[in-house]
């Protein structure tokens, strides 16, 4: 009679278990396939950066939307969670933009207007 488990080097090591191949004729274990999850992003770093760098109410907002979406992963809620991390995406895309043209805006005056400067300090 033989075994059903299979023996080698590593089954005799303890604390290891080797599952059988099959539970005997006809009652074969169908294969296991993992269905792919998804990863939903939270854009808390980019949320943050926005904040701090680019445009306060848009990234608040985007931070906001950034922490929902950690709350909804840790209920496992997906659903939730992929349309509050859509939302701080797009939330982010926005600050962004608007910390790029105030830039783009505040650059242009100093170049443009030499001359008018807040403090003149020659008089």
């Amino acid at each position: 009679m033989q075994h059903p488990y299979k023996q080698d080097a590593y089954s005799q090591m303890p604390g290891t278990y080797q599952q059988p191949s099959s539970l005997g004729e006809g009652n074969s274990r169908p294969p296991v396939t993992a269905v792919p999850q998804e990863r939903v992003r939270d854009y808390l770093g980019v949320s943050i950066a926005n904040l701090v760098c680019c445009c306060l109410p848009l990234g608040l907002a985007a931070l906001l939307y950034s922490i929902q979406t950690r709350d909804a992963l840790a209920r496992r809620d997906t659903d939730s969670a992929a349309r509050y991390s859509q939302t701080a995406f797009r939330l982010n895309i926005a600050a962004f933009v608007f910390g790029i043209v105030i830039l783009i805006c505040c650059i242009v005056y100093v170049v443009c207007f030499p001359n008018n400067s807040i403090h003149d300090y020659s008089k």
